[in-house]
């Protein structure tokens, strides 16, 4: 690297810490009081997240997402607390004195984004598996924030954990995605021009001084789009991992961006 190519380095591990922050500001709260009915059905537990999981991947395959995959760690933080959850009867995504991330990090998954979904289920009539699995997954789509969980794009895994209260008999079920650090898009961009630029990525906008290369780690998919320039065409590019993006003018001096 020479003095009139210095490179800056953009590690992106925030970006995971707000989403974070964002997705899990929600908690369902989906039903009743009563005592339950000794002859009611009791779900088989065991089942219920392997069911949750095909439906939240049909209803992302409805709206064009790829699905996700079961992952165990992300399993384990999510029925640890569960049952924590049940143990105590206490609701919502810091009543373990931690946060998603925290979780997840300590059941060994190196997070670029997790995103957790809270939910608890009662009714004097009981469930069967399929029906406690069907009505988990229809109150999340039918909730704003657990929904846009759900559709997520740039999430790949997904963990389920679900346990019951022995004080209320209350079904709680959570819901963590994830996509790993070691799938993040790591990607540079160079200004070869004379004069500094403005790019944004997603909604995040970036200050590119003249001859400076930066280096990426980016959590999410998107796009990579020039600012207040007179490109019009061909300026906005998917990521791609291991790209370099340059900042150059063409024959008639319009700033481009262009993949090298």
């Amino acid at each position: 690297m020479t003095a009139s190519r210095p490179l800056i380095t953009s590690l992106h591990s925030h970006r995971a810490v707000r989403a974070c922050v964002l997705f899990t500001v929600a908690a369902a709260l989906m039903t009743t009081t009563h005592a339950q009915n000794s002859q009611a059905p009791q779900p088989d537990l065991s089942m219920v997240a392997p069911q949750v999981i095909g439906q939240t991947n049909a209803f992302r395959s409805s709206n064009g997402l790829a699905p996700v995959a079961s992952d165990p760690r992300l399993a384990q933080a999510a029925q640890d607390f569960a049952e924590f959850i049940a143990r105590t009867d206490l609701y919502g995504h810091e009543a373990d004195g931690r946060n998603p991330e925290d979780r997840v990090l300590a059941a060994g998954y190196e997070y670029c984004i997790v995103a957790e979904n809270l939910g608890y289920l009662f009714d004097t009539a009981g469930f069967t598996t399929d029906v406690l699995a069907s009505r988990l997954v229809d109150s999340w789509k039918r909730s704003a924030m657990h929904r846009k969980n759900m559709l997520l794009a740039a999430v790949t895994e997904v963990g389920i954990g679900v346990a019951q209260s022995t004080r209320t008999q209350r079904y709680y079920a959570v819901q963590i995605f994830g996509r790993r650090r070691s799938a993040a898009t790591r990607f540079e961009v160079a200004n070869r021009i004379g004069t500094a630029v403005n790019y944004k990525i997603d909604d995040e906008v970036f200050n590119l001084p003249a001859r400076v290369t930066r280096t990426h780690t980016w959590c999410t998919d998107g796009t990579l789009q020039l600012l207040g320039t007179d490109a019009t065409d061909g300026n906005a590019l998917t990521l791609r991992n291991g790209a370099r993006y340059v900042v150059t003018r063409d024959d008639a001096g319009r700033v481009r961006l262009k993949i090298e």
